[in-house]
């Protein structure tokens, strides 16, 4: 079953910003009620004592109560997030949190959430599934696991920018979607999803192209905050932070109109799984755009032989 994240509201160039500090690992609810939820990262910690707190949307927390126990946490009424009380995690694992609500007549329910440590961050890499000798790293941000590094999996289809090999080893190689997804050229085909419900791919084992609502909860992060603080050429690259260790390079796209590259050192282009017919046929497909001259990430609609980078996010 799809994980549901919470999403911030987002708007074309501003977006509210999902603050989070890190950890090898991030969190998310057990199945309840047949929902999956994830909750992101920790607001705070780990501590010295290994401990940390945890903060959800509240409308998310009211959708995962298991069953009617014992309080804890408290929920902020002023900006609508529920903090959880401090819970010691020694290591990745499942751990019960139990948390007060109010019922529609304003009444304290008592109730039970599982937290589930995930191990995603500094030392968990994943491997190329054509090259083993390529090793990605893997980066906690907004509620998801990702490849802190655009794919490099080698593939007929595949280009490096200018086709030159250099490039590809930085910025990771270009894609045209139906490459990605792994579905005939000529689009008469679509992407099979697995049992789970996601399009593996040209992801490793236990990846998956990212989903829509993934890409909507990345864009709830400023694009400042998801960019390398290298290798960007634009005029506000001063401003990168990398704050969410992303590290999204400026990988650019091959225009198949126009037969170029382009956009080298500016944006960088993610492909989704969504894709769009012109009759029967396959003709285009959504990318998330993450360019210098926006806030947050952009959506955009373009040819399925354009090609650019791929992201993978874990499958839990």
């Amino acid at each position: 079953m799809k994980k549901t994240l919470f999403i911030l509201a987002i708007a074309l160039c501003g977006a509210g910003v999902l603050s989070a500090q890190h950890m090898k690992g991030f969190v998310s609810a057990g199945v309840a009620g047949g929902i999956d939820a994830s909750f992101g990262m920790p607001v705070a910690g780990p501590n010295a004592d290994n401990t940390l707190t945890l903060e959800v949307p509240y409308s998310q927390l009211e959708k995962v109560v298991i069953d009617t126990t014992v309080l804890g946490g408290t929920r902020n009424y002023d900006d609508g997030y529920f903090t959880f009380d401090i819970i010691t995690m020694d290591s990745a694992g499942t751990y019960q949190k139990y948390i007060k609500l109010r019922d529609a007549r304003n009444l304290d329910v008592l109730a039970t959430l599982n937290l589930t440590v995930r191990p995603c961050g500094p030392g968990v890499t994943v491997q190329d599934t054509v090259d083993n000798t390529i090793i990605y790293e893997t980066v906690p941000v907004a509620g998801y696991c990702w490849t802190k590094q655009n794919l490099r999996t080698p593939s007929d289809s595949a280009a490096s920018y200018h086709d030159e090999a250099g490039f590809g080893e930085i910025y990771g190689l270009l894609y045209p979607w139906y490459d990605a997804v792994k579905v005939n050229p000529d689009g008469s085909e679509e992407p099979t999803a697995s049992s789970t419900g996601y399009v593996r791919g040209i992801c490793p084992p236990s990846w998956h192209l990212p989903t829509m609502e993934e890409f909507e909860a990345l864009s709830t992060v400023k694009t400042q905050d998801l960019r390398a603080t290298t290798l960007w050429i634009d005029p506000r690259a001063s401003e990168n932070t990398n704050n969410s260790e992303f590290t999204a390079l400026p990988a650019g796209k091959y225009n198949s109109s126009l037969s170029r590259y382009e956009d080298l050192g500016t944006a960088t282009y993610w492909w989704s799984t969504t894709f769009y017919k012109s009759g029967s046929t396959i003709t285009s497909a959504k990318v998330y755009v993450c360019a210098w001259y926006c806030e947050s990430v952009l959506e955009s609609i373009i040819p399925i032989k354009d090609k650019v980078s791929v992201r993978c996010v874990k499958e839990y």
